[in-house]
């Protein structure tokens, strides 16, 4: 099968991609990451300002 695929159309085997494309896939995962880091970031700031409150509130109410 592959045989008479090559004998069809030549096969183009590029191992390394071009600078372009390089470049295009390093900014894709930059802004995938950043996008995933502001995911995770949300939850968890919301829970820092949580208990940032509930020690407030214990700070106050031991000072009395």
């Amino acid at each position: 099968l592959l045989i008479g695929l090559l004998v069809k159309k030549e096969i183009k085997i590029n191992i390394f991609p071009t600078q372009e494309e390089s470049d295009r896939q390093i900014e894709e995962t930059y802004s995938l990451l950043e996008e995933l880091h502001l995911a995770y970031n949300h939850p968890f700031m919301a829970k820092i300002k949580n208990n940032l409150g509930d020690i407030k509130n214990f700070i106050s109410r031991d000072r009395k």
